[in-house]
């Protein structure tokens, strides 16, 4: 689950995950920049999150966040989809859509 401190004046990202049906949850922010994260999507097995900085990837669920692509502005991601063909597209705030091949890696990591 990712939810946006953005209209409470609040730019820390937030994260987390639940393995128990929401019972309790784990927060995996990791290392994500200082911005709301708007949407989270499954890219193979792995999570990305659009925030208002771009498009961050997640190989070790969470603990680690990577910048996704070259090129991709520093803008805010408002929705991103993952194609089985390891493309990830995302739409953001005011610069357009956008496609960025990921790594073959990223696909068969756990």
């Amino acid at each position: 689950m990712a939810f946006s401190g953005f209209r409470n004046e609040d730019a820390a990202p937030y994260v987390l995950k639940a393995v128990d049906g929401g019972v309790s949850w784990t927060d995996i922010t990791g290392s994500l920049p200082q911005a709301p994260v708007s949407v989270l999507a499954l890219a193979s097995a792995n999570l990305v999150a659009g925030t208002n900085q771009g498009v961050f990837l997640t190989p070790d669920g969470g603990a680690t966040w990577l910048r996704a692509g070259d090129g991709l502005p520093k803008a805010p991601v408002m929705d991103v989809r993952y194609h089985p063909t390891n493309q990830l597209f995302s739409s953001t705030f005011g610069r357009g859509m956008w496609k960025l091949q990921l790594p073959g890696s990223f696909a068969s990591r756990r």
